[in-house]
């Protein structure tokens, strides 16, 4: 291990290399400066911590690499490689930027942050750049660990050995994601800007709050005989006779005293003649991204050609060609007003499509625009002429319903926008997509009086309808604040979870209803949330399956189930197996069951203690895939069980399909089997399909002894159920795995004698 002085020798020799090289390849000074002022920044730091090493007794001289790293991953996003680009280190920060835990890509080529934008040029000359010894300092397209692409200024510093030798390749990198966001969007709109200025016989200009003209289009020469370089840094008052009083009118949007004028002036020609023309001036220097007075003068024969351009630019959508979202909150505003003063209702409706951004990740940007468009259309098709609809921005469209005093029109309108989304596929060149809605409604005054409160209220209520399972409409109401904000704490929290272990562990037993002896359990998750006490499943496996931290929490759970049965085990006592349920992006993973087979070798525990619980869901995306995945599950001596069958499609053909050992049937087909025969009869028939199909039975949910009773006459091999027990935490199933059944001797005797 090097010593503090080996390493401060190191990061000095490192600076001037990275000084020297910096003015090779074109760095700027300024970037120099930068770069080895945080150098210096270090070996200050450095500095400190070997003075704080030296007034140490002798046995503790050792470099302290704790306080070094800190020191390393306060200041950058490090990552090194071997010469052939192996990564050998990477901190804390870094592993932010690119997505992935340390141990995942310690020893793995950077080549896996290849995203495919960049041209095999760009690397060779990067190659060639460092292995000469020379810095190599670009902005790089890098693919994230769960496929996403961010941008990254990647510096790459060449470790060199006594001769000048590179022997690793220390890379500093920096997420510039936001900054390329905003390059995009600034050169589209000034794309946007150019098209409409240069392609315009008018002349449009903007200039700023002291009338200095910022920006010129070419029509300036056509129509008043000057070059653009010669007005740019003029005023605009130069231009005009300044006896007029209408220039009077034009200090007063300055002072934003008025928000636009639009009158006529005449304007001085380079000859000293003057033109008549129409000058429309609107204030923008509140915009962060005009910062000006936009300015358009034309001639009087243009004026119509010109209100129609400068109105769909301010108001509608350059994409879809609705309203846009200052038209729409401009509507919004009047009828607010309006409303107020004839005590009318309205309804704010936000629309927002589920499942967007995966097309856009997945199909691309230009896909992503055409069904955008789709949609608008789809929108303009149906709706009347009453319903305002504009796009708001993103995958997010909003109504206006006015002068609506009967929620009943309100339920109907949100029913048809569902409809509209959820019966027919979007068909884009040659993909079919079946995207749904989640749609929120706010009624004024009673959910808000003012275009904030409207369109918050609103917004929560499509946040409620995406976590009640999306494809549907909610009208908002005021619960719908708390629910929001604990599942924003539950989202945000989440991946804190796992490695703070805030997870539990509950195990529900299951029973022969003929014995009553205990068979074995189904193991649930819990999380124990330092605000909202114990969560249950339901409130968070959505947000884990949207996260991708399903697979994670799944694999935390058989390791901790493998660890409680080998413990079980040890002790002598005795169960068939304990079930665990098994997500549709857990099957999805290509290394699964390579996942699963590591964790029972690591665990020591046999396969035959296992049971997955799987849902016919999980069959319908990718059945090829699901179907070798489970049969793989099933040759390592796993037994796989069909969960929640009579519900969602119960479909007979995956009963044959899915290679499944058990059923476990729904509480649902039981809640009502006492007083329904169909019921009954619906009940009696499954059992024996699944007899018939060699397939043993579990029924969930028994409550009642008399359902008890319908189950022990038609010979169910185990249930679970309330009347038995809820689910358990560790130490109380612990008590009940000792005793090995179900001990209640009063309510067996209830049980035989009712047979």
């Amino acid at each position: 291990m090097r010593n503090n002085t080996e390493l401060l020798k190191e990061i000095e020799h490192t600076r001037k290399l990275m000084i020297k090289h910096a003015s090779m390849k074109g760095l700027s000074s300024n970037e120099t400066i930068k770069v080895s002022q945080k150098l210096d920044h270090l070996l200050n730091e450095y500095d400190k911590i070997e003075k704080m090493l030296r007034n140490e007794s002798k046995n503790h001289l050792t470099i302290d690499i704790e306080r070094i790293n800190s020191v390393i991953n306060n200041e950058a996003k490090i990552l090194i490689t071997d010469i052939g680009g192996v990564i050998l280190f990477v901190n804390e920060k870094c592993c932010k930027v690119i997505g992935y835990e340390k141990d995942e890509i310690i020893g793995k080529h950077t080549r896996i942050f290849n995203s495919g934008f960049h041209s095999k040029e760009y690397f060779k000359d990067m190659w060639n750049t460092i292995l000469l010894g020379d810095i190599w300092k670009e902005e790089i397209k890098i693919k994230r660990k769960d496929g996403s692409t961010t941008w990254n200024e990647m510096t790459i510093f060449p470790l060199v050995d006594a001769k000048g030798n590179p022997y690793q390749f220390l890379t500093l990198r920096e997420d510039i994601s936001e900054k390329k966001e905003f390059e995009f969007r600034a050169i589209q709109k000034e794309r946007m800007l150019n098209f409409f200025t240069k392609n315009s016989n008018d002349v449009i200009g903007i200039i700023d709050k002291d009338m200095k003209i910022m920006y010129q289009n070419n029509a300036v020469e056509q129509m008043m005989g000057y070059k653009v370089d010669d007005v740019i840094g003029t005023n605009l008052f130069d231009y005009f006779n300044n006896d007029d009083t209408k220039t009077k009118k034009l200090k007063n949007i300055v002072k934003k005293q008025e928000k636009s004028l639009d009158f006529h002036i005449n304007v001085r020609h380079k000859n000293n003649s003057w033109i008549l023309c129409k000058l429309n001036t609107t204030n923008y220097i509140d915009d962060p991204y005009i910062n000006g007075i936009v300015f358009n003068l034309r001639t009087i024969n243009e004026q119509e050609k010109v209100n129609e351009k400068v109105n769909h630019l301010s108001y509608y959508d350059y994409l879809t060609g609705l309203n846009n979202r200052r038209s729409f909150e401009k509507r919004l505003a009047e009828e607010i007003v309006r409303s107020k003063e004839e005590n009318l209702q309205f309804a704010v409706i936000l629309i927002n499509l589920d499942g967007f951004k995966y097309v856009n990740d997945s199909f691309g940007h230009d896909v992503g625009d055409k069904l955008l468009r789709e949609v608008s259309q789809r929108l303009r098709n149906v709706l009347n002429r009453k319903l305002f609809c504009g796009r708001l921005g993103g995958d997010e469209y909003g109504l206006i319903f006015p002068n609506t005093n009967n929620f009943d029109e309100i339920h109907q309108v949100g029913k048809l926008l569902v409809n509209l989304f959820d019966e027919n596929p979007f068909k884009i060149d040659d993909y079919e997509f079946f995207i749904s809605a989640s749609i929120g409604i706010s009624v004024y005054p009673s959910s808000g009086d003012t275009i904030k409160k409207l369109l918050k209220h609103a917004g929560a209520a499509v946040y409620h309808s995406k976590i009640e399972g999306k494809n549907q409409f909610q009208i908002y109401s005021p619960d719908m604040n708390l629910n929001s904000f604990k599942m924003f704490t539950l989202k945000n929290d989440l991946k804190k979870a796992l490695v703070k272990e805030e997870f539990l562990i509950y195990f529900q037993p299951r029973i022969n209803p003929l014995t009553f002896e205990l068979t074995g359990a189904e193991a649930l998750m819990r999380w124990n949330h330092r605000k909202w006490g114990i969560v249950s499943p339901i409130d968070f496996i959505s947000l884990a399956e949207e996260s991708g931290l399903i697979v994670k929490m799944g694999e935390w759970l058989l390791r901790e189930v493998c660890r409680q049965i080998k413990g079980w085990l040890e002790q002598s006592i005795n169960f068939e197996k304990i079930s665990i349920n098994i997500s549709s992006l857990q099957l999805f993973q290509s290394d699964f069951v390579q996942t699963v087979s590591t964790i029972l070798n690591e665990e020591g525990v046999d396969s035959s203690y296992l049971e997955f619980e799987i849902t016919e869901s999980v069959i319908i995306d990718r059945e090829e895939h699901v179907l070798k995945t489970l049969k793989e599950l099933k040759s390592m001596g796993i037994a796989l069980a069909l969960d929640d069958f009579g519900t969602g499609y119960s479909s007979l053909n995956y009963l044959r399909k899915l290679p499944c050992d058990t059923i476990k049937i729904d509480k649902s087909l039981i809640n009502d089997i006492l007083s329904n025969n169909e019921t009954y009869d619906i009940f009696e028939a499954t059992i024996r399909l699944c007899h018939k199909l060699n397939k043993s039975v579990v029924v969930e949910g028994i409550e009642t002894y008399e359902q008890l009773s319908i189950i022990q006459k038609l010979d169910c091999k185990e249930f679970q159920g309330y009347l038995c027990s809820k689910p358990l935490k560790q130490e109380k199933f612990l008590e009940f795995l000792h005793l090995g059944k179900w001990t209640n001797e009063s309510k067996k005797q209830m049980m035989i004698q009712a047979n």
